[in-house]
């Protein structure tokens, strides 16, 4: 009996010590790891790529743990940033999970925010189906017009559950978007988390497509150098998804398809439906730079809200504490190492770690799916999204965030309901949070060379490659003209430009745009005005200009000869002219693309087969097709940086016939005068017959008098009349029949107009108060007086004056 008694009590004891065991596991305060540099934490990527079979069978593992929505509540580590990376390793994969672990309360429950939103936006998407497609009005109520974001789930108070784990008090409130999110491949040259003797000053992560590896070796060879950042210490690491076997480019979202036609989709195609051969690549390039961090989502336009918060939980819980500052931007933009350094010298570590900036959207529009349009890879449902406008976001190609930060965002991450455009969800994130955007001037989408010489610091390659010199980081290079300073400055002295005259070359020599007034010099007689009408057509499309070698500013003074006809009496001497169309350089290389077929395509492509008027789910109208397909479809805001830094252009403008100048203002942005700079500049459209508005004009408001203590300068713009004028005119095969003032007194002089030109001369010549351009002076020209308005005023009055006033004369 004694034994059995005994034997009973082992037997019981050894129970206990196993449930307690069991129980101690459960709480997770025995838990064996092996030391972190004991494992090697790339070991399940190279597994995956052994061969084509394992590949799959991981890209299919990882496809059916990663839809899960929430990790399992068991975890780890009780706070986030974890203690140690070791908390992360899943025994799965032998990989790090990105996804946050922390303790939840005993009484924690579901989040029912994404049901009462999903509610709301149920109600906001009926109201524009049944109200606004009636009225053309957008509701106002349930506050979609609103800028108040707080039922975008979580509806929370994110202080305290960020303070919560931060700090490993259990949490009441589970959080809603908080996949499995494992990290494929990490660096170990950047953010290495058991070696930090160097700790950087700057971490520059670069988002970057899968299939981009020409970007990132371009990025490697220029401003990556370790040569270029001197007494700087920064690590540079690039983030990227994994390919896909059998990729599609069609996407549907709430019901509706969107086909995605962009280089990614070009480089998936590429590569054919299996990505075995694209794998191997990318594995060779990761061993060989040892600088990309991969993650295990597909990488896809639509999965970049997923590439960002994988980044972020990363930099959190990988990198050193110590570093103040975070630099993302987007693999086709390039730094400026010098500007770079310089912005981070001149602010303190406490201000780096707690601050945020970048290039803020101006326009924060939710677009909307048209009916049938598929290629807007924008657009949300209003199901998906039930306001109007995003909260304020960054532009995502550059944009930094102190340490600070990125913490509190990568915990809030998974709190907030995932929407696909990622800028603005980091926006509604920073919303979330309460942070306020800070707009930096030297962060921006098109910088130019200018302003990189005032501290840009980040360029699209495109413009990078043409005025950045990567062995010493800033010097321009491929410049052929010089920098735009002052207008005034091309004045004073005699112009010398070598000139093109149909047959020889010839040099002009002491001749100064002072003296200026062909409207004179072609109105000495009638022959000669009548020969200058018919012959020069006026000067349209009739010469061909030399390449420029030495260029005075941006929007050049170019003087070219007008060879006069052998008959004039008294003058047939070569007559030079001041032509304001736009001089550039043009790169004579394979690169040049000429839009000669636009005007084609707009009538065969975007008139005919797209509705130029339409209205979107909203009822907006849409008019964004019209201006996608109308000549000319291309970058303007680079055409015009390039122009005037004096770089190369790849195209050739299809509005840029020559614009004459025959009678400039000496009373208005005379360059020849010493005159001070004015308050504002008027410029008073006007009709050529219009004499007796003109008197008018400079009777009244014209009047000194009228302006006292305030300098103002006035002009008149205005083209030549042409004989045997009519007001019939045909455009595109239809005929139009103004009935217009301008007409009538057209009518009160004669046939050949030379009455009209000759008082015009001599108004001009009393009041010098007219610039006058060598075009037929219409209704229809309207659009040509305006270029020569706004052409002259670059020129000349640019350094004079800061505003300009537009006015027509009655």
């Amino acid at each position: 009996m004694l034994q059995i008694q005994r034997g009973l009590i082992i037997i019981s004891s050894v129970c206990i010590i196993y449930l307690v065991i069991i129980w101690l596991s459960s709480i997770k305060l025995i838990v064996h790891h092996s030391p972190l540099y004991k494992i090697n934490e790339n070991e399940y990527f190279k597994n995956c790529i052994k061969s084509k079979h394992s590949w799959i069978r991981c890209t299919k593992y990882l496809n059916l743990i990663s839809n899960q929505k929430i990790i399992s509540l068991d975890s780890y580590s009780q706070r986030w940033p974890p203690s140690s990376v070791t908390y992360l390793i899943d025994e799965r994969l032998h990989s790090f999970n990105l996804a946050l672990h922390f303790s939840l309360a005993h009484n924690a429950t579901d989040s029912k925010d994404e049901d009462l939103y999903n509610k709301f936006a149920d109600m906001v998407s009926n109201s524009y189906k049944q109200e606004e497609l009636l009225t053309g009005m957008e509701p106002e109520y349930m506050g979609s017009n609103s800028t108040d974001y707080s039922r975008f789930p979580q509806n929370l108070n994110f202080s305290k559950p960020i303070y919560d784990i931060q700090n490993a008090i259990p949490i009441h409130t589970k959080p809603i978007n908080n996949p499995e999110m494992f990290a494929l491949r990490v660096p170990k040259s950047v953010c290495r988390p058991y070696y930090n003797e160097l700790i950087p000053n700057l971490i520059v992560i670069i988002k970057s497509s899968v299939y981009n590896f020409e970007y990132r070796d371009r990025a490697r060879r220029t401003f990556m150098q370790k040569k270029l950042w001197p007494n700087f210490s920064v690590q540079f690491v690039f983030v990227l998804g994994i390919p896909m076997e059998n990729e599609s480019n069609s996407f549907r979202f709430d019901g509706n398809t969107y086909v995605l036609d962009t280089k990614w989709w070009r480089f998936s195609k590429h590569y054919g439906s299996s990505k075995w051969p694209f794998v191997k690549q990318l594995s060779l390039e990761a061993d060989l730079y040892d600088d990309l961090l991969i993650g295990s989502f597909h990488d896809t336009y639509y999965n970049l809200t997923k590439k960002m918060i994988f980044c972020l939980r990363w930099l959190s819980a990988f990198c050193p504490k110590q570093v103040p500052l975070y630099l993302f931007i987007d693999d086709d933009y390039d730094l400026v190492p010098k500007n770079v350094i310089t912005f981070y010298d001149n602010n303190t570590e406490d201000y780096l770690r707690n601050m945020n900036g970048g290039y803020i959207r101006s326009s924060r529009t939710v677009f909307r799916p048209m009916v049938d349009e598929t290629s807007s890879v924008w657009a949300m449902t209003v199901k998906e999204f039930p306001w109007i406008s995003y909260p304020p976001y960054y532009h995502g190609l550059t944009y930094v965030i102190g340490a600070s930060l990125v913490h509190r965002l990568a915990i809030a991450s998974a709190f907030v309901k995932e929407i696909r455009i990622d800028d603005a969800y980091l926006g509604i994130l920073f919303n979330k949070l309460n942070i306020t955007l800070v707009h930096l001037n030297i962060i921006g989408p098109s910088l130019t060379k200018k302003d990189i010489m005032s501290g840009g610091i980040n360029v699209h390659h495109k413009i990078s490659k043409r005025i950045m010199n990567w062995s010493s980081g800033l010097d321009p290079i491929r410049i052929q003209m010089k920098l735009y300073k002052q207008s005034v400055e091309l004045t004073i002295k005699s112009i010398c430009i070598k000139i093109n005259n149909l047959n020889h070359l010839q040099y002009l020599r002491n001749y100064t745009i002072c003296s200026y007034n062909k409207l004179e010099e072609i109105t000495q007689s009638k022959i000669i005005w009548m020969n200058f009408i018919y012959q020069s057509k006026f000067i349209h499309h009739h010469y061909d200009y030399l390449k420029q070698i030495t260029i005075t500013n941006s929007f050049t003074h170019f003087m070219f000869f007008y060879n006069q006809n052998d008959q004039i009496q008294h003058n047939n001497n070569n007559t030079i002219l001041l032509d304001l169309k736009i001089h550039y350089n043009i790169r004579y290389d394979n690169r040049i693309i000429y839009h000669f077929n636009d005007d084609y395509s707009m009538k065969n492509e975007s008139y005919i087969n797209h509705r130029i008027l339409t209205r979107n789910e909203i009822v907006e109208p849409v008019t964004f097709i019209l201006m996608e397909h109308h000549p000319k479809q291309f970058n303007v805001t680079e055409a015009l940086q390039a122009i005037s830094s004096g770089l190369s252009l790849n195209e050739i403008p299809c509005n840029n016939n020559d614009l004459i100048a025959i009678r400039l203002p000496k009373r208005t942005c005379d360059p020849c005068s010493r005159t001070k700079n004015v308050h504002l500049v008027v410029i008073v459209k006007s009709c050529v017959y219009c004499f007796e508005q003109r008197v008018f004009a400079r009777k009244t408001y014209m009047n000194k008098d009228m302006w006292k203590n305030f300098r103002v300068q006035l002009v008149f713009t205005g083209g030549l009349p042409t004989p045997n004028e009519t007001n019939t005119y045909h455009f595109d095969g239809f005929m139009t029949t103004p009935t217009i003032d301008a007409m009538q007194l057209s009518s009160k002089h004669d046939v050949s107009k030379w009455s009209a030109v000759k008082i015009l001369s001599n108004e001009s010549k009393i009041y010098d108060d007219m610039l006058i351009g060598a075009f037929h002076d219409t209704y229809f020209n309207l659009t040509t007086k305006m270029m020569l308005s706004l052409r002259w005023a670059t020129n000349f009055c640019i350094s004079q004056s800061p505003l300009f006033l537009f006015i027509d004369d009655d």
